[in-house]
């Protein structure tokens, strides 16, 4: 029984420390506290190796598995019970006066599907006024326009933009229109007009997520005046999503980078935000809503304005194949970036590649 509690302390200590060192608040048993992480991971780590001083060394070793996993379960658990009141997103609404930058959620006016339509969107400026460029974002297929996307709006303003992200026709609190073809560009069209006509954007830039993004290069290559386009995991076709898809996704998300999203929180807050998602309302069968999007045809007609294709390379749902042969549409005017283990979900929590996003949109508008 010693040799367990040897094993479990020293394993607990290791994993507390990862935690305080790496900023991971999911696996904290004492949430944001950096010192007492750091001292509780010795006291543990130490108290483990005292004991273990006084077993037999392959007992230690048959204990090994089990007690790392007891470890980390616990620190897991702990790290619900000190984030249990996170809420990234809540949080990106209602910034502090050191985030430097001013939030709103407003109402888009969109005649071309009826004269009393309102489509609505969040609005990000940063606060000192001086505007780089405006981004428009469209979510993706059954998403939000605030679900996630904590990471990518912050790492847009650290970069000067201004953005714009929209609930799409049938898609978050837009209920008024369901999700076609026609809707979802007459709205983005919409989206852009409003965006140009905010104090300081003289250019702007659409960024779409999955069939967001499907959505965003179709924008773009009706506008001549769209300055870039960045598409993050999107489809030229989608194949049948199945179980095995789902199984597919979820055990991607095992993968050490994707483990690195507890960093935003415990693994219920980040539940809790999949959980808020409402069900899509299509007007057309979501297949077919992707070929009329016709990605491909849409890259070829972009000419030679900026494009910045980003995917996962473990995205299960969409294929990295999907950013290929949209970079070899758009010819010499495409840059792929690809996200080693990222996944259709996880991919817009990447830290280091939103970041990249970002500053290379601030380059290009």
């Amino acid at each position: 029984m010693f040799a367990f509690v040897a094993v479990f302390l020293i394993c607990f200590g290791l994993v507390q420390w990862v935690a305080a060192f790496g900023e991971i608040r999911g696996l904290s048993a004492v949430g944001f506290l950096y010192r007492a992480g750091v001292a509780l991971g010795f006291v543990t780590f130490v108290s483990g190796v005292y004991l273990a001083l006084a077993e037999p060394f392959p007992l230690l070793l048959l204990w090994l598995l089990p007690a790392f996993a007891l470890a980390v379960g616990l620190s897991l658990l702990a790290g619900i019970l000190t984030s249990w009141t996170t809420n990234p997103t809540r949080a990106l609404m209602l910034p502090r006066p050191q985030d430097g930058y001013a939030a709103a959620d407003v109402f888009v006016p969109v005649p071309e599907i009826g004269p009393a339509i309102q489509m609505p969107a969040s609005y990000f400026a940063p606060a000192d006024g001086l505007v780089r460029g405006g981004v428009l974002f469209v979510c993706g297929a059954s998403d939000g326009r605030l679900s996630f996307k904590w990471r990518l709006i912050r790492e847009l303003l650290a970069a000067g933009l201004a953005v714009l992200t929209i609930d799409p026709p049938g898609h978050g609190d837009f209920r008024a229109a369901p999700m076609t073809r026609s809707n979802a560009l007459k709205s983005g069209r919409a989206a852009l007009a409003w965006l140009r006509a905010q104090p300081g954007i003289s250019r702007v830039a659409v960024c779409g997520m999955s069939l967001g993004g499907c959505q965003a290069i179709n924008l773009a290559a009706d506008d001549p005046q769209v300055g870039a386009v960045a598409l993050l995991c999107a489809p030229v076709r989608l194949d049948v999503v199945t179980r095995r898809t789902y199984i597919r996704e979820i055990a991607a998300l095992l993968l050490p980078r994707n483990l690195a999203l507890l960093r935003e929180g415990s693994a219920v807050t980040l539940l809790r935000e999949w959980l808020s998602l409402k069900p899509a309302w299509f007007g057309v069968n979501l297949y077919c809503l992707i070929e009329e999007l016709d990605v491909l045809a849409a890259a070829r007609r972009l000419g030679r304005r900026p494009l910045l294709i980003v995917h996962g390379t473990a995205d299960a749902a969409v294929p990295v194949s999907n950013a290929r042969r949209i970079a070899e549409a758009a010819g010499g005017s495409a840059t792929v970036l690809l996200a080693p283990q990222a996944t259709h979900v996880s991919l817009v929590l990447f830290p280091q590649e939103m970041r990249r996003l970002a500053e290379w949109l601030a380059r290009h508008v």
